[in-house]
């Protein structure tokens, strides 16, 4: 079966967005999903739909947050979310951070099937 780029990108979002996560964390988990599926991690990509526990189930205790900042750091608390989406703003952060400084580092915990330390 073919299907469009943009036609898998809109149902992904749709399906993610039918239970725990707003369309917004679902733009951003499945853009993760569509880049692992598009370069050929497909364990990490459209497969997290399936299985015993697809993505689209897992209910977050609450938003991911960021717990602690410096000027260079942060640490994100993934609020036990989709490590997709968590992963996502991590990443948006380190990216605002380095930009503004030439260099960041963001820590990320505390996502669905990690544990708290």
């Amino acid at each position: 079966m073919k299907i469009k780029i943009s036609e898998l990108q809109e149902l992904i979002e749709k399906i993610l967005s039918q239970k725990h996560y707003s369309a917004e964390e679902a733009t951003k988990i499945t853009e993760v999903l569509l880049f692992a599926e598009l370069s050929g991690k497909n364990t990490q990509g459209i497969m997290k739909l399936l299985g015993s526990e697809p993505i689209h189930d897992i209910e977050p205790k609450y938003k991911p947050k960021i717990v602690r900042e410096t000027e260079l750091s942060a640490l994100i608390d993934g609020g036990r979310s989709a490590g997709p989406l968590a992963a996502h703003i991590a990443a948006e952060k380190v990216i605002e951070i380095a930009t503004k400084k030439g260099f960041a580092m963001v820590g990320l915990n505390n996502t669905f099937g990690s544990r708290l330390a």
